[in-house]
């Protein structure tokens, strides 16, 4: 039996550490206390002013290991604009399996060593591979139209799912 090392990064997005610190003492939350204190936590300083402390422009602060003066990437949905490579595409290139999952402004190179489903606000990047379109379809329509009475999904879509 092989130990390939692993890596699981969690992105919580929004959190507020003190407020998750008062709930996770008060005993609210014992799943998460457990995920944290078993995890390596880091808290990051962004070193940015408003508007760039946006969570679409960090993310790919993080995930690319540039800051917003050198990516550029304001606006939710234009990651794909991003030239630089990311965490996921540098672990793929050096053959580790990746599995990204709703990472916010995501962006990546062919061919993954793995798949990337990206976040259901994106535009103009597909999941990877092909064959998880039908449930990131299923995924970005109920999310962007929740608000609505009815989803814009086909008998077949449901189907496809």
């Amino acid at each position: 039996m092989t130990s390939e090392p692993r890596v699981i990064l969690l992105e919580f997005n929004e959190l507020s550490q003190p407020l998750m610190d008062k709930f996770m003492a008060q005993g609210k939350l014992p799943n998460f206390r457990r995920l944290h204190d078993e995890a390596l936590v880091y808290t990051t300083d962004a070193q940015e002013q408003p508007p760039n402390l946006e969570p679409w422009i960090q993310w790919v602060t993080v995930h690319s290991g540039l800051p917003f003066r050198q990516h550029g990437v304001f606006h939710l949905g234009d990651g794909h604009k991003l030239r630089q490579k990311c965490i996921w595409d540098v672990l793929s290139d050096c053959k580790f399996r990746v599995a990204v999952c709703g990472s916010m402004n995501v962006r990546y190179d062919l061919p993954v060593n793995g798949y990337i489903l990206p976040d259901p606000w994106t535009f103009g990047v597909a999941p990877y591979p092909s064959a998880l379109l039908p449930y990131y379809r299923f995924i970005q329509l109920n999310v962007q139209e929740y608000t609505n009475d009815r989803i814009p999904l086909s008998r077949g879509d449901y189907a496809n799912l």
